[in-house]
């Protein structure tokens, strides 16, 4: 794994470099990279390809850390014991989750496999996949599938770009007798009060389909800084990359001469901190569904 994050930073490293390059000789100013933030009022665009290379490359591990240990705590405590898990997840991006969901199943459950789709409006396109991870199944989809019928249902931090219509839409397509709804919000100081209210939408929208929250848990991360919650440190021997991120504004050509004071907004490290995470985890069931051997097992 330490290796792979590694893998991953060095990728982003160079993609940013060779973009940065282009546009200096057309001279196209960063300014764009104001917008990278995964904070409220913040709208990134995400179909720019510099865009999406420096916010993986400042927050790629920090998420991967998150959706490792979420699917850490669901494969071996919440859901134990499957030969396979589907997983859709909805708002996907980089496929990320994919990568952290894998690395968790191996880790608890050797011979298991993943059934990943990812859903999103734009196709990142961004080398995520490591040979270290086994192959799963990946399917871009430009809408929703008429039936879902999934172990897990996640949206990484994902549910505040979603309105009510989709979410009461999208819960309408479900089908699952059981299934984990995993939904990473937005924090600054506090848990964003949007995001808490779109998730009680979807689930006012899934108790209407018949569905019952039989289990919830909160995760946070644990120790001083994400890395310790992996024991893998991918940016020690690749300072370089951290320092990139932090001194963009020297790469754009008219820095000397623009009044815009764009430094203070384009320059950031990568996130290190864990007070920036919080992910739910409910556990639903249909009302009528059979008791399975599996309900026996301990939660938490």
């Amino acid at each position: 794994m330490q290796q792979y994050l590694k893998d991953f930073v060095s990728r982003k490293k160079e993609n940013i470099e060779a973009a940065l390059c282009v546009h200096r000789e057309n001279k196209i100013s960063l300014c764009k990279l104001k917008n990278i933030s995964f904070l409220p009022d913040y709208e990134p665009d995400y179909s720019d390809s510099l865009l999406r290379n420096v916010y993986l490359l400042r927050y790629g591990v920090a998420y991967f850390t998150e959706y490792y240990r979420l699917y850490e705590k669901i494969f071996s405590d919440i859901l134990p014991g499957y030969s396979s898990y589907s997983l859709f997840s909805i708002g996907c991006g980089a496929h990320i989750d994919k990568v952290a969901a894998q690395f968790a199943l191996n880790n608890f459950q050797e011979s298991s496999r993943l059934h990943y789709i990812g859903f999103d409006r734009v196709d990142w396109g961004d080398e995520v996949e490591s040979t270290a991870a086994q192959p799963c199944t990946t399917l871009c989809i430009d809408s929703l599938p008429i039936r879902l019928d999934a172990d897990i249902l996640a949206f990484p931090k994902s549910i505040s770009e979603l309105d009510e219509f989709f979410l009461d839409n999208f819960a309408s397509r479900v089908f699952s007798n059981k299934f984990i709804l995993s939904v990473s919000l937005r924090k600054g100081e506090t848990v964003s009060f949007e995001d808490i209210s779109k998730v009680e939408c979807l689930l006012r929208s899934l108790n209407v389909r018949g569905y019952h929250v039989k289990y919830k848990e909160t995760l946070t991360l644990d120790g001083t800084t994400i890395f310790s919650n992996l024991r893998a440190y991918p940016f020690t021997s690749q300072s370089d990359a951290f320092d990139l991120v932090n001194d963009l504004d020297r790469y754009c050509y008219c820095r000397d001469t623009c009044t815009n004071q764009c430094a203070s907004s384009i320059n950031k490290k990568p996130m290190t901190s864990l007070k920036y995470f919080h992910d739910d985890l409910y556990l639903l069931e249909k009302n009528d569904a059979t008791p399975s051997a599996i309900d026996s097992a301990p939660l938490g």
